[in-house]
């Protein structure tokens, strides 16, 4: 027998016993740090999947922010704790409540979603592909051999907060992919759940040009680790000072750990290649809404062309049909008509939209069909570098 469900706001009230139960037993993590969870993400922003007679079906949270692509920040709902109760899964619950979520997002006017997968088939089902990287990489302090002090390291003070998140959306709009941060994110970098944080900044004459977070984690032996939640520098200068800092606390922890990526500028600052670079996750996009996709991202000034392609979106009839990317003076509109030259599913869309595959790689796999001079118009379009992310979500 088939069961009905239905998504639903959330109640602390009557609801936040089971759901922190659920929660605990999906995460594996004690029930009572759920309000703790909640507190952060907010209310208002959890959706609670409802099966017949009321019973906790499933979970899972929104969180509003943006990606920057093409220097432009493209708003986008994140979700994350996505739990499904035991006697629900294989049963078609997730799949119902993710699909069902999308379209309360695009009601909500996102053009865009995106998440770490648990599971690719579930998230690939609702539309979402993989679409970037995340990468953790570990630098041993003593190897660092950088002694700057140029700029003056001291803690951050509750005055430095509007200049150190200024500094980071100046650095964000400058990488492709990276999020634009809403209150839920700012607290999983300062006030992580691994423990205090200890934040510094590298002050120079005009201000606030680079900071960290950092919390101490216990290593082998005597020594610790520096777990890095943050780090940013707008300037060679502050970018030296960090790593001198980095450097100077070496006799006390065997490395440091962050998640720039391997090609990240600060890290060429480091005179030997000591650091190692993994990738350790993919996340995943789902374009909601193509025309306001295209016309929030940006595109170089002096970049113009046009495709026309067909789209095959199975959840939302409204995106599928032939359509005209038309891109000039770093802007874009997407139209109704054309020939539908190139023709794609929705989740190749979101790989071409982020920059994570070209259309020759995608038309390789048979992802996408396309005449050779649309392929490299599409390629020029959308080229980009490789599309990451530094944080969790």
């Amino acid at each position: 027998m088939s069961t009905a469900y239905r998504l639903t706001g959330f109640d602390r009230r009557t609801q936040g016993d089971a759901l922190a139960a659920l929660l605990g037993v999906s995460f594996n993590f004690p029930p009572e740090d759920a309000p703790d969870w909640w507190d952060r993400g907010g209310d208002d922003q959890l959706r609670v999947l409802e099966a017949d007679g009321g019973r906790i079906a499933g979970t899972l949270l929104h969180i509003p922010m943006g990606h920057y692509f093409g220097g432009r920040s493209v708003r986008c709902c994140g979700v994350a704790g996505v739990a499904v109760a035991h006697e629900f899964r294989g049963r078609g619950a997730a799949t119902w409540m993710m699909r069902q979520g999308l379209r309360e997002m695009r009601a909500m006017g996102y053009p865009l979603s995106s998440l770490y997968p648990s599971t690719m088939p579930l998230y690939r089902n609702a539309g979402y592909e993989m679409a970037g990287v995340y990468y953790t990489t570990t630098i041993p302090l003593r190897a660092v051999e950088v002694r700057s002090h140029e700029r003056t390291m001291r803690e951050v003070r509750e005055l430095d907060i509007p200049a150190v998140e200024a500094l980071y959306r100046q650095l964000a709009a400058e990488r492709n992919g990276w999020l634009d941060r809403g209150r839920y994110l700012w607290s999983r970098a300062r006030e992580p759940r691994l423990g205090p944080a200890h934040g510094f900044v590298a002050v120079g004459p005009d201000g606030v040009e680079g900071y960290l977070w950092f919390v101490n984690q216990k290593g082998e032996g005597w020594k610790s680790r520096m777990m890095i939640t943050d780090l940013a520098a707008a300037t060679p200068e502050a970018g030296r000072s960090l790593l001198g800092f980095l450097a100077g606390n070496g006799t006390m922890h065997e490395d440091a750990v962050c998640h720039l990526a391997p090609d990240d500028p600060l890290l060429q600052l480091i005179p030997e290649h000591c650091f190692r670079s993994r990738m350790q996750e993919r996340w995943m996009l789902r374009v909601l809404d193509p025309a306001a996709a295209m016309a929030q991202r940006g595109w170089a000034p002096g970049l113009s062309g046009a495709v026309e392609f067909e789209l095959r979106d199975d959840l939302f009839p409204e995106n599928e049909g032939r359509w005209v990317l038309e891109v000039a003076g770093g802007q874009a509109e997407l139209a109704r008509g054309g020939q539908g030259r190139m023709k794609l599913d929705v989740r190749q869309l979101a790989q071409l939209y982020s920059g994570y595959q070209t259309p020759a790689a995608l038309a390789r796999v048979g992802r996408l069909e396309a005449p050779p001079e649309v392929q490299a118009t599409a390629a020029t379009l959308f080229a980009a570098p490789q599309p990451q992310l530094t944080e969790m979500f």
